[in-house]
């Protein structure tokens, strides 16, 4: 089993793969930046705040609403544990954050009753104290 979890305070964040209908563990991306600035000389520094996404590649019309229940507009605020990039391929470190989870637009097509290559965005990821 995964260590991605949601939820919509702290006290209330499930893994993925419990939820009432499970999701599948999502591949995931973290940066610790939202935005590459290249200064005067040449190099570069990252600023703001850091993101990640998860991608699920196959969901059903039920898992997708579930993910959906999180996010009822556009965004919303939701807590998460999701996994920490690892450079030098050791074991995968995870971290809980406050995110700003925003709804695909335009969602993806559907094949039957199948939603194919979710992408959530989580922005303005804030740390959360003990992770």
């Amino acid at each position: 089993m995964s260590d991605f979890e949601i939820g919509t305070t702290l006290e209330e964040m499930t893994n993925v793969e419990q939820l009432a209908e499970p999701l599948p563990a999502p591949r995931s991306t973290y940066q610790d930046y939202s935005a590459l600035v290249q200064l005067g000389s040449g190099a570069s520094i990252g600023q703001g705040f850091p993101t990640a996404t998860w991608t699920f590649g196959t969901l059903t019309t039920a898992q997708r609403d579930q993910l959906k229940s999180f996010c009822t507009g556009a965004s919303a605020t939701v807590y998460i544990q999701t996994k920490l990039s690892s450079e030098d391929g050791g074991a995968d470190e995870y971290a809980v954050f406050s995110a700003i989870m925003s709804w695909p637009f335009p969602e993806p097509g559907r094949a039957y009753s199948m939603r194919n290559n979710y992408v959530i965005e989580f922005t303005f990821l804030e740390l959360q104290e003990g992770s």
